[in-house]
Order: structure tokens, then sequence, then C-alpha cells
């Protein structure tokens, strides 16, 4: 159907012929780390070979061992023709990049393609250290392996928590949903309390020594560990987890009090 409704803009709306490009996310970043599917990116890519359109990856989240391959394109049996990257690329150095298909990467005139953050000799070591450590590591299977155990820890507190109603992402992207049990709708007050509990589980586990980010959004939290993240951190943010979910007996609005807390006792531990 999606097709049919695209192929019908192309008559009604716009010209393919003046479409330069298609631009999405193998993995949906903002949105609750929701995978695109098989058909979808073949669909994507029939179309644009079709009428001449460029497929455009935006790996920037995604690249680099986060979904379980070096990048998410390689879970699909097609090809992007150009692949933005940056975030993991260089560790956290200033640095971003555009690679894809020799005969466009060669198009562009001597000046033709530049950037802010293009060619910093400092940021591009890193970036050498990077792949190295991808290399060397394995970390798209680390990665795997970390989202397993992330996935296997929160599916557990499922029973306490009904409003956690699912939890998804591939490799070390992993989110989780929630839902009031009556509408079915994104419960307002579990998203506001739980988005506090992944904050604290996030900066006090999950960010030692190298930085882990939180997303949040409407019936959604997710999760980017570093895929150098060890098994022990894991074990420690699950605790913290239960211990969270089970002081407040499903009382949300105290759970932010909980969660503060528990931040308190840790940075006292730290300290000692």
């Amino acid at each position: 159907m999606r097709w049919t409704v695209l192929r019908q803009r192309f008559k009604v709306d716009i010209d393919p012929l003046r479409v330069a490009a298609f631009i999405f996310e193998p993995v949906q970043g903002e949105r609750g780390f929701y995978m695109a599917p098989t058909e979808f990116v073949r669909g994507l890519r029939a179309l644009c070979d079709q009428y001449g359109i460029l497929l455009i990856a935006d790996e920037i989240q995604t690249g680099f061992a986060r979904t379980g391959e070096l990048f998410a394109m390689q879970h699909y049996d097609v090809e992007a023709d150009l692949m933005t990257i940056a975030k993991s690329l260089a560790g956290g150095m200033p640095l971003s990049g555009v690679v894809g298909r020799a005969d466009l990467m060669d198009a562009a005139q001597p000046g033709g393609l530049g950037g802010t953050y293009a060619g910093n000799p400092l940021a591009i070591a890193a970036a050498c250290a990077v792949l190295d450590v991808i290399a060397e590591e394995d970390l798209p299977a680390r990665a795997i392996n970390l989202g397993t155990q992330l996935k296997e820890r929160l599916a557990s507190i499922q029973a306490r928590l009904p409003q956690l109603a699912e939890v998804r992402g591939p490799g070390s992207m992993v989110a989780a949903g929630s839902v009031d049990q009556k509408t079915g709708a994104p419960d307002p007050v579990f998203n506001g309390a739980s988005a506090r509990c992944f904050e604290v589980l996030t900066v006090t586990h999950l960010m030692r020594p190298t930085a882990a980010q939180c997303r949040s959004g409407p019936g959604r939290e997710g999760l980017l560990p570093p895929d150098a993240t060890g098994g022990q951190d894991v074990s420690r943010a699950a605790r913290s987890a239960r211990q969270l979910t089970g002081k407040v007996s499903f009382d949300f609005a105290l759970m932010h009090h909980a969660a503060n807390r528990v931040q308190q006792q840790l940075r006292s531990q730290d300290r000692s």
C-alpha cells in the first residue's frame, strides 16, 4: 500500500525525475529504535532504480557496530548509493563524513566537498583507532551480546511493570515501549518516571568511562550504551532497575524520588 501511495504522488504531486534522493534511517533513532522492514528497504531501492533516484542511508547513529553489523544497511540485501556517518566514527571526537559509490564521490570537482569537521588530523587519528578497536575486539558481536543482556534484564521486570509493553532494538540500540493498560496509548505518567529512571541508569552505570545516551519520547525510552560496556555494568544497572521498580509499588509519581535516592547512594559509594 505504501508504494501505491508514493507512486500516486509521483503521478499527481511531483515528477519523479525532479526527485534527487530519498534519505532514510535504517533504524529510526529519535522515534524508538524501530528497524526498517526488509520489504520497505527493497521497495525503496527498486523505486530509486526505476526513476534514477539516489538512495541515501543515514548511518550517523547506527553506524560502526551499533546494530550488530558495522553498518545497519548490512542487515539488508540492498546497498545505498550514499551513506552519512558521524558520532561513533571517531569515538566522540568531531568528525563526520559521506561515503558512497565511486562514480558519485568522484563527480565533485576539487574543493566541491567540505564540512565544518572535515580534515581534522586529531579526529582522523581517533577514527583510525576506533576502526582498529572495532576489528580487534569484534565490536559488532559485542553489540549483539550487550543488547541481548539489556533486553533480557528489561524483560525480567516486565512482570512487575505491565506498562513496559515492549523491549526492542537491534544490537546495542535498546528501546522500551510503554502503554496504558486501559487505553492502549503511551502512558504519560509512566513515561515521565521511566525517563528519570533511564537517566539514572545511564549516568550511574552505562556512562563509565565513556559516553552513553538516553533517548526518550512518547511511549519509548532508548539506551545507547558504548559497545565497550562490560557485563558487570549491565548487571549493576539491572539491579538498580529492580530496586527502582520494587520500592515504589507502581506509584510512578514516587519513582522520581526513588531514582534520586539511588543516584545519591551510588555517588556516595563512588566517593568512598
